[in-house]
């Protein structure tokens, strides 16, 4: 196991994030892209990455808590507001840079409305004009024409229950049309207790041929995080493994909701 001995190591580096490649389990937020055994010896094809930075030729790590945003950190009002409105309440938001510019976002544990409002404000304090994928009935009826102009605004759009293969090549298609362009969605699909994920997102970013970066909306700490990404490889249990290990200590407020990081069928139709 390797725990975190580099805190604060990172301070006064200025090159660009690179990634490394370690063989570590995560263990206490490792920043070094890590391959998960799963509990297993030499399992896993999937890697989680976590960027580091170089200094002088040399590969040094920077742990997940010095990617802790601050007003000293941000360059935008918007970014400030919202992280103050955030601070008022006891939380704070955590981001490493973004793989690329194009990519498939999960947000879990999804267990309470009120993860929208923190998400909304952590994505307002990252400064990323990612979108989301919210039900149908946000954006349809009465409540689409008192709530549905304000959403996608603020970068919703309606996900398709029941996702075929049709739409989600028409969503990599979406992705690959704009410049820049990350896409969340939360893989329950519910507030509500469900006994596996719905797998369209994973389909989505294979399809796409994009990373897949990992979001957490952490109760137990009160903080916000997209600090990790993984490029899926394809073998669901690896893959699985890889992201299980991302979220295994992440608290969501009704906790005992939280799905099972799990898909129903492996082989189904995207769900």
């Amino acid at each position: 196991m390797v725990v975190c001995p580099w805190r604060g190591l990172a301070a006064g580096f200025t090159e660009q994030p690179t990634v490394a490649h370690v063989k570590v389990p995560v263990q206490c937020g490792v920043a070094l892209s890590i391959k998960s055994n799963c509990g297993r010896t030499a399992c896993c094809a999937a890697e989680i990455q976590i960027p580091v930075r170089a200094h002088n030729g040399v590969v040094s790590s920077q742990i997940i808590s010095d990617y802790l945003l601050t007003s000293g950190t941000v360059s935008t009002r918007l970014q400030r507001r919202a992280l103050w409105l955030l601070a008022l309440v006891g939380w704070r938001v955590r981001f490493a840079p973004l793989p690329g510019p194009r990519g498939v976002v999960i947000v879990y544990p999804h267990t309470s409305n009120w993860d929208f409002i923190l998400g909304l404000l952590a994505k307002w304090a990252i400064g990323k004009p990612v979108h989301w994928l919210g039900k149908e009935a946000l954006f349809r009826g009465l409540c689409g024409a008192l709530l549905g102009p304000l959403l996608r605004a603020c970068g919703g759009q309606p996900i398709e229950r029941g996702t075929s293969t049709g739409a989600i090549e028409r969503l990599a298609q979406q992705i690959h049309a704009a410049d820049w362009y990350w896409l969340g969605l939360a893989p329950e699909g519910t507030r509500n207790y469900r006994d596996s994920w719905r797998s369209g997102f994973y389909h989505l970013a294979l399809a796409a041929q994009v990373p897949l970066a990992m979001a957490y909306i952490d109760y137990a700490r009160k903080e916000v995080g997209l600090v990790a990404h993984v490029k899926l490889s394809g073998d669901v249990t690896a893959d699985l493994a890889a992201i299980r290990a991302v979220y295994q200590d992440r608290r969501g407020l009704r906790h005992r909701l939280a799905a099972p990081i799990v898909f129903q069928n492996a082989d189904a139709k995207p769900e």
